[in-house]
C-alpha cells in the first residue's frame, strides 16, 4: 500500500513535469520525500524470513494485552520454557490485587546478532510508557517510570512455525 502511494506520487510528479502542468507538484514531492524516509527507517528490519520476525511482533503486541489482564496471548506468544513469560506470571499474581493504567510498550529496533537457517538471534529494543499501578484496597498509586529494554530475543523454527525460545 505505501510503495502504490510512492510510485502513485512519483508517476504523476513525472508526468505533470513532463507535460509542463500547472499543477502544483510540491505536495506530492513532500509526499514521496516523506515516503521515502519512512521506506529507508523500515530498512533497519533485518533482512531475513519475514516470518521468523512475526515471534517478536507477536510477543511485543501481546504485552500490550497483558497490560490490561489479558494474559494468554502473551503465554501463546512464546515456547512455554522461555524465561520471557516469566512477567506473565508476575501480572498474574499483581491484577488480584492491583490494576494497572496506562502503559503501552513499542517495539523501537531489530537487529540481527546470529542468523542460522532454522535458528535466529535477534537483539530487540522495546520502550515501555509510564505505567501507574493502583491498589485495589488502599487506592495507592505507584508509577512505574518509562524504560527502554534491550534483549536478546531467541527464534527457532519448529516444522514450518518460527517460535520465539528464548529472551537473554
Amino acid at each position: 500500500m505505501k510503495l502504490t502511494v510512492v510510485f502513485l506520487s512519483l508517476i504523476l510528479t513525472a508526468c505533470a513535469r513532463a507535460e509542463g502542468s500547472i499543477l502544483d507538484t510540491s505536495k506530492f514531492e513532500s509526499q514521496s520525500s516523506f515516503n521515502q524516509e519512512f521506506e529507508q527507517d523500515q530498512s533497519l528490519l533485518p533482512r531475513v524470513e519475514p516470518a521468523s520476525l512475526e515471534p517478536v511482533f507477536n510477543y511485543v503486541a501481546a504485552l500490550n494485552l497483558a497490560l490490561v489482564g489479558e494474559l494468554s496471548q502473551l503465554r501463546a506468544s512464546a515456547d512455554p520454557n522461555c524465561g520471557c513469560l516469566k512477567i506473565a506470571d508476575r501480572l498474574f499474581s499483581l491484577f488480584p490485587h492491583a490494576s494497572l493504567i496506562g502503559g503501552s510498550y513499542e517495539l523501537t529496533r531489530i537487529w540481527l546478532e546470529k542468523d542460522e537457517i532454522n535458528k535466529k538471534i535477534f537483539k530487540v529494543e522495546i520502550k515501555r510508557s509510564d505505567i501507574t499501578k493502583i491498589d485495589k484496597q488502599t487506592a495507592a498509586k505507584e508509577l512505574w517510570s518509562a524504560s527502554t529494554i534491550t534483549n536478546d530475543f531467541i527464534v527457532e523454527k519448529r516444522g514450518q512455525v518460527w517460535l520465539l525460545i528464548d529472551t537473554l
